[in-house]
């Protein structure tokens, strides 16, 4: 078996990540500029998408937090579109803003949102390729990061759309921070730096475990499932690997944080066919709970691979630890850290023969086909506005 043979859209995307996040940042940071100027009043930053640009929420929400001051929800967009009460789209401060992310800017629940948003008095933003979009046209402004001309097509699934709207948050975010006078030009710069230091050290560090996440891929092609856990930001980085694995190979997957995962996930059936991911980062507070979890892993012999910025000796020795490194604000981790499992998947789908998107079709579930072709209950679902 030949691993440049089973090189899939995931594989192939994670050699270009820090170049391609580099060129996305920089073509959305002058354009984040001129929208944050707007906000600078704002008190509450809701952020809200589905999938990944919810996971992608998820991860910048402590960056929002640290950078411009601002109350700071990452909601679900479901939440935002039907089920948030009038009143929580304002703030002592006055109306809130409400980020919508969408890649593609087709999806019906976050146009939805960015309606009703603005229906009952909220500011909205839109992180998307296509301002004009559907919900780069139902939202007040927007951000648009824009891939470099040579990858601007993406094939198959993927993690660079995710980082695009990494970056047109962080981009937001850090402008925001400018504007509201809570980071100086030097803080800027320094974060800037911070971000492009953290960008080449990773993907040195994801390059050079390429061989590993092959050899990993054979053992663990026939497991039962791939159960993901990690807490705050890096919840992101866990839910992504879930999202990953069910976009690449339609297999089995769950994902958790660790508390919880100590109440529930302990008791699924036969541990030894799981395979559990681990992001567990120093910085984080609960690094203490995650350790725990790690050892709990262990004693009931799971496969367990552990991405961190720790040392290797703190987790058990059944662990396959990766290290990465420490960027320079915590909550730049999630820009990088998937780019491990998504090695270790993308070379799963290229040995086990799986079409991304499950396009290979399944004779048990007809309906796959139309869902994939058309994006129904997506793109096409009906938009209702609640008030």
């Amino acid at each position: 078996m030949k691993k440049e043979e089973m090189v899939t859209s995931l594989v192939r995307q994670s050699f270009k990540a820090a170049p391609v996040t580099r060129a996305l940042f920089e073509s959305v940071y002058q354009r984040a500029g001129e929208a944050a100027g707007g906000f600078c009043s704002t008190g509450l930053i809701i952020l809200t998408g589905c999938g990944d640009s919810y996971c992608a929420a998820l991860a910048m929400q402590p960056a929002f937090e640290q950078l411009t001051g601002c109350r700071t929800v990452a909601t679900r967009c479901i939440n935002v579109s039907r089920h948030m009460t009038p009143d929580r789209f304002r703030s002592p401060e006055g109306p809130a803003l409400v980020v919508g992310i969408s890649c593609s800017g087709n999806v019906s629940r976050v146009t939805e949102a960015m309606m009703r948003a603005k229906e009952l008095g909220a500011d909205t933003l839109a992180v998307t390729f296509n301002p004009e979009s559907p919900v780069g046209s139902a939202a007040g402004l927007s951000v648009s990061p824009q891939f470099p001309h040579e990858i601007a097509k993406l094939e198959g699934p993927g993690s660079l759309s995710y980082n695009s709207s990494l970056m047109g948050l962080l981009a937001f975010a850090l402008k925001l921070g400018v504007a509201k006078g809570r980071v100086s030009l030097e803080e800027e710069k320094a974060v800037i730096d911070g971000l492009y230091q953290y960008l080449d050290a990773a993907q040195a560090a994801a390059d050079a475990f390429d061989d590993r996440a092959f050899q990993l891929a054979q053992s663990w092609k026939d497991m039962d499932s791939f159960d993901f856990i990690g807490d705050h930001s890096d919840y992101a980085t866990a839910f992504m690997g879930s999202a990953k694995v069910l976009e690449a190979t339609g297999g089995r997957t769950t994902y958790d944080d660790s508390e919880d995962w100590c109440h529930i996930n302990y008791f699924l059936h036969q541990p030894q066919r799981i395979v559990r991911v681990v992001i567990a980062n120093s910085d984080t507070a609960s690094f203490g709970r995650l350790l725990e979890t790690c050892r709990t892993i262990d004693a009931i012999g799971s496969p367990m691979l552990v991405v961190t910025d720790a040392d290797p000796s703190l987790f058990p020795k059944s662990a396959e630890v990766v290290s990465m490194p420490k960027p320079r604000n915590f909550w730049l981790a999630p820009v990088m850290q998937h780019l491990i499992y998504d090695k270790v998947i993308g070379y799963i789908a290229g040995i086990c023969g799986t079409a991304g998107f499950r396009r290979d079709g399944d004779p048990e579930n007809p309906f796959l086909n139309d869902f994939v072709k058309d994006q129904h209950r997506i793109r096409e679902s009906e938009i209702r506005i609640v008030k």
